[in-house]
C-alpha cells in the first residue's frame, strides 16, 4: 500500500494532523492504530444511562444524561492561546464556562471546598484551609514566573521548602496551627507530585519552561473529551483510519525519497511522509527498536532528557452514595510522624504507594463514584496491586480520615494502568493508550 503520508497513532494529535492535511487539501494519508478504537489518551466511558461512543463517528454524536467516566484527560488547562479550548468553546462543549467554578492555573484551587481532614479525623478549620491554599498558590505563580524571580535552588521542592518556611516564620502562629498549617503543605507538595508526574518535585525544574495558557486551569465538558474527538472527527473519512494495527518499525533514510512503515501484522506502507504521535513515554522504551536507522543523535538526546512521569486515576463506586448532598469531597492532610496513625495496615503500605493519594473527589454528576489521584512512584506501585488491595487501602484511608462519616466498603474500583502499558511489547502498542481495569466486590470478571 503506498500514500502520501502514513499518521501513526489515532490520538488528538494524529485526528488533528489529519485534519490539518484536509484542511489544506491533502487527503492521501492513512492513519495507523495500535489500539481498538480511537482516542489515545482521551477515553471517555459512559453509564448505562449514556451513549457509549465505541467507534468513529461522521457527525457529533448525540448523548443522553448520564455518568461520565474520563480514563484519561480530565480537563482543558487554560483559555487564552489554547486551541482545544477554542474548538471546544466553538462547539458549545464546555460545560463550567457559565455554570463552574474558575479555577488557578495550577488546579489546586479546586478543593478549596473538600474537607481536609487530618489523620485523627479532625476536619481542619475553613479559613485556615483557605489561607494556606491561597498563600501555596501565591508561591505557585511566583515560581514559575520566568522573568524576574531569582531561584535559588533550581527545583520545586527545595524552592517550595524554602518559601514555605519564610511563610511560617513571617506568622505568629500558635503552635496547633502551624502544624496543621505544615500538613497542608505536605498535601500541596503531593498534589504538585501527580500533577507533574514525576517522581520528586527535585526533578521539576524551577522555573518552568513553558508558559501556561492564561484562562480557567480546569475546564471541564458537558460530554466529556469524546466530544472534542468527534468534532475533530467530522470530516475525517472512517476508511481513512486503521485499527488494531501496532506498527513494528519505521525504515527512513535520509537519501531516500520515501519511508516505509512496516505493521506487526506484515502490511508494510510506503510513504512520502510519516507524522509519528506517539507519546515520549513509549518513545523512551522502544524508540532503538521503532527506528531503521536510529535517529540522529539531537533527536535521541532530546528523547532521553525529557521526563515523562505516571499518574494513575482510580474510580471507587459504591452501591449509593454515603455522603451528604453537599460534599464534595475529602483531602488528606497526614501528620508529620506516620507512626502517629493508629491503623497498621495504612502503616504497612505508606512506604510504599498510600501516602501518595491526596484524596477522593466527588464528580459532577457521577452519581456514586469519587475519584482518587495517585502520582510518580506510588503509582507505579499500585499498578502492581490488586482490585482488592486497591479497595482495602482505599476504604481504610478514607474511613481513617472520615471519621464524620460512614463509609462502607466501595462495590468496585475502575483503573487505568499505564505503566504497564508501558512495559508490554512494542507488537501490542505504538502509543501508551490505555488497559482499564475494573473489578466488583462481587467477584465478576476483570477486564
Amino acid at each position: 500500500m503506498s500514500q502520501r503520508v502514513v499518521i501513526i497513532g489515532a490520538g488528538v494529535a494524529g485526528l488533528s494532523a489529519a485534519r490539518t492535511l484536509m484542511d489544506n487539501g491533502i487527503d492521501d494519508f492513512l492513519i495507523v492504530e495500535a489500539q481498538d478504537r480511537i482516542g489515545g489518551r482521551v477515553h471517555t466511558l459512559y453509564s448505562e444511562n449514556s451513549t457509549k461512543i465505541l467507534s468513529v463517528k461522521h457527525t457529533i454524536s448525540s448523548y443522553v444524561d448520564g455518568n461520565v467516566l474520563e480514563l484519561g484527560a480530565q480537563w482543558i488547562h487554560g483559555e487564552e492561546g489554547n486551541e482545544v479550548f477554542e474548538l471546544a468553546d466553538k462547539g458549545n462543549l464546555i460545560w463550567n464556562k457559565e455554570h463552574g467554578d474558575k479555577h488557578s492555573p495550577s488546579g489546586a484551587s479546586k478543593y478549596l471546598n473538600h474537607d481536609f481532614c487530618k489523620t485523627d479525623g479532625t476536619i481542619i478549620d475553613r479559613d485556615i484551609v483557605t489561607d494556606t491554599c491561597h498563600a501555596l498558590e501565591d508561591i505557585y505563580t511566583d515560581l514559575n514566573s520566568c522573568d524576574h524571580v531569582t531561584h535559588e535552588y533550581q527545583n520545586l521542592q527545595d524552592e517550595y521548602n524554602a518559601r514555605f518556611q519564610k511563610l511560617i516564620d513571617s506568622n505568629d502562629l500558635k503552635g496547633d496551627v502551624t502544624e496543621q498549617k505544615r500538613g497542608i503543605y505536605r498535601w500541596r507538595t503531593a498534589f504538585e507530585i501527580h500533577d507533574n508526574a514525576c517522581y520528586s518535585l527535585r526533578d521539576v525544574k524551577c522555573p518552568c519552561r513553558y508558559t501556561p495558557c492564561e484562562g480557567n486551569g480546569l475546564v471541564e465538558l458537558q460530554n466529556g473529551f469524546q466530544s472534542v474527538l468527534d468534532t475533530i472527527l467530522q470530516n475525517v473519512p472512517r476508511d481513512k483510519i486503521l485499527l488494531n494495527t501496532p506498527v513494528k518499525t519505521i525504515h527512513w533514510n535520509h537519501s531516500s525519497s520515501t519511508c516505509r512503515t512496516e505493521c506487526e501484522s506484515g502490511m508494510s506502507l510506503i510513504c512520502d511522509q510519516v507524522i509519528l504521535t506517539s507519546s515520549i513515554g513509549y518513545l523512551k522504551k522502544n524508540h532503538l527498536t521503532l527506528f531503521n536507522p536510529n535517529l540522529p543523535p539531537s533527536k535521541l538526546q532530546t528523547i532521553e532528557n525529557t521526563g515523562y512521569g505516571s499518574v494513575l486515576k482510580i474510580f471507587l463506586e459504591w452501591e449509593m452514595p454515603f455522603w451528604s448532598e453537599g460534599f464534595t469531597g475529602i483531602q488528606f492532610v497526614w501528620d508529620c510522624d506516620i507512626d502517629n496513625v493508629e491503623n497498621s495496615k495504612i502503616r504497612e503500605v505508606d512506604s510504599h504507594w498510600s501516602r501518595g493519594i491526596t484524596g477522593f473527589e466527588k464528580l459532577p454528576g457521577s452519581g456514586s463514584i469519587l475519584l482518587g489521584w495517585v502520582g510518580g512512584r506510588p503509582a507505579e506501585i499500585a499498578e502492581s496491586l490488586s482490585d482488592e488491595d486497591i479497595i482495602d487501602t482505599c476504604h481504610k484511608l478514607i474511613s481513617k480520615f472520615a471519621k464524620h462519616l460512614n463509609v462502607p466498603r466501595p462495590k468496585k474500583v475502575t483503573r487505568v494502568l499505564w505503566c504497564t502499558l508501558l512495559e508490554r511489547p512494542p507488537a501490542t502498542n505504538i502509543s501508551p493508550q490505555f488497559m482499564v481495569r475494573t473489578s466488583r466486590e462481587s467477584g465478576s470478571p476483570k477486564k
